[in-house]
């Protein structure tokens, strides 16, 4: 007889990288992960809260942990106060409904966090529900040199804190015993990160069953000890091929995890019981607040296995390769036609003939999927070399025709009807648009332009444009929307070369 503890096994969103935290999500769902737990790193979703709650929803993934920014890359990522950060992620498990925010120790350059650091999480600890559970490290090597670069300690045993996070792969990398770690942790092991490794100097995070470390075993210790936390799929899946070789690697680490949970007894034998059976945390458990899975299926011949290295999945196969200019398209024609505030994923999925989650999988959020139909929009305005590559004497007349032309153009107008109708009416794509103008087109125009204070001279020339272009193509407005535009050519084309072009 089998038994499959309460433990839940989760996705790290980092374990999908270089994909985004919104692939993350799909596939966590699409495999049959219990949830996720948030790396909040660069990627911008990662660090939005809404964003990240709208991907739960949609997905029925409930997020039952978040990693703090506490790596290198993340120095500048909510705040650079480190504390700051904690704060952060708090508030960002407490409205997520997660209950585990996961902590790296200081780095020994950051003294004065460091020196406070194992006091001021307990201070942390005594406000929340949540659980602080802090990250075992490594030191780190080059050759034959080793370097201390945690402080505290690397090894967070030698410090007190309420609740730890195991990583297997930190151990191996630390090339230190593992289950030796973990019995030090004790009833405060709360967390565990799910990886392999082979003691390189390297933080290898492998998939569980291909490096040395006894993941099987500390599993089924797990299963032993009704452990309460969540155990949670922490891989590098950077060197896959493919989506379908990345994704049949998360199934397989999936099927192993589940596997060994449910492989150790019910009811330990009393005469073999060691330190490790001990009733685990007797604090309160997992604070689940979304919708989701509730219980583990057992393993069965449906658990998602591995699939053959190289194939693309069932789905992908079915998209074809054309999906993601289909969904582009498809966005660019809802936009234009609904607007930005009635345009859902779902319409831009039905509209390309694909599952939302595809378009997920491709952009991530609504507004990415804006962007990238603003730029598919502007992609003729992108074509700037004819109009900056003659005489500097003709500029200002060969930038007012080149406008003008992309909008008297009736395929181009629409979808830049719909760009400028929803910047005006909805923020968030008005921030797209600025971004993409200055971004695109205004920063490659002042490059080229040789007087003083570019940028501003190139801004003003926009500004000229873009108010021609409300008034003529959205307002209307008469006679300027009747005129020849030859005419209008020739009416602006001086001012646009003084502002381009006069000291």
């Amino acid at each position: 007889m089998v038994r499959i503890p309460d433990a839940k096994v989760a996705l790290s969103t980092a374990s999908v990288y270089p994909e985004s935290t919104a692939t993350a999500f799909e596939i966590a769902a699409r495999l049959g992960y219990d949830g996720v737990e948030v790396m909040v790193w660069t990627d911008p979703v990662s660090q939005d809260i809404e964003a990240l709650r709208r991907l739960s929803d949609y997905h029925q993934v409930p997020i039952l942990a978040v990693h703090a920014p506490c790596l290198l890359i993340t120095q500048r990522v909510w705040s650079t106060d480190p504390w700051v950060k904690l704060q952060r992620a708090k508030a960002a498990a407490e409205k997520l409904g997660a209950s585990t925010v996961v902590v790296h120790p200081p780095f020994r350059w950051q003294r004065n966090y460091a020196k406070d650091f194992v006091t001021g999480i307990w201070r942390m600890a005594d406000e929340t529900d949540v659980r602080f559970a802090v990250e075992n490290m490594y030191p780190w090597r080059y050759r034959d040199r080793e370097m201390l670069a945690y402080a505290p300690d690397w090894d967070v045993t030698n410090d007190d804190y309420r609740h730890f996070t195991v990583d297997l792969s930190h151990t191996a990398t630390a090339r230190t015993d593992s289950l030796a770690m973990v019995d030090r942790m004790g009833d405060r092991l709360a967390h565990v990160h799910l990886a392999d490794g082979k003691g390189s100097a390297k933080d290898e995070h492998l998939v569980p069953g291909r490096g040395d470390q006894p993941c099987a075993e500390l599993l089924e210790r797990l299963a032993r000890t009704s452990f309460d936390g969540h155990v949670v799929i922490e891989v590098n899946t950077r060197r896959a091929m493919s989506s379908a070789e990345r994704e049949a690697d998360l199934a397989e680490a999936l099927a192993f995890t589940r596997l060994h949970l449910a492989s150790a007894p019910a009811t330990p034998d009393p005469a073999t019981a060691t330190q490790d059976q001990a009733p685990r945390h007797p604090g309160p458990g997992p604070r689940n607040l979304r919708p989701g899975p509730q219980d583990p299926p057992p393993v069965t011949e449906d658990a998602p296995a591995p699939r053959r290295r190289g194939r693309p999945s069932r789905q992908a196969a079915a998209e074809g390769p054309d999906a993601r200019t289909r969904i582009l398209q498809a966005a660019r024609t809802e936009f234009a036609e609904r607007g930005y505030d009635k345009t859902s994923i779902r319409q831009v999925a039905k509209a390309a003939g694909v599952d939302a989650a595809l378009v997920h999988h491709y952009f991530g959020t609504k507004d990415e999927v804006f962007a990238a139909a603003v730029e598919l929009s502007f992609e003729p305005a992108l074509v700037i070399p004819a109009v900056l590559g003659g005489p500097p004497e003709g500029l200002g007349e060969r930038l007012a025709r080149y406008f003008l032309s992309v909008w008297e153009n009736p395929a181009t107008r629409a979808p830049l009807l719909a760009v400028l109708r929803s910047a005006l009416t909805h923020e968030a794509a008005a921030k797209v648009l600025r971004g993409f103008v200055l971004r695109r087109l205004l920063e490659r125009i002042a490059a080229d332009l040789d007087v003083p204070d570019a940028t501003f001279r190139a801004e003003l020339a926009a500004s000229h444009m873009i108010g021609i272009a409300m008034l003529r193509y959205v307002i209307r407005a008469e006679p300027l929307a009747s005129a020849d535009p030859e005419d209008i050519v020739a009416m602006v084309a001086p001012t646009l070369q003084r502002y381009l072009t006069e000291s």
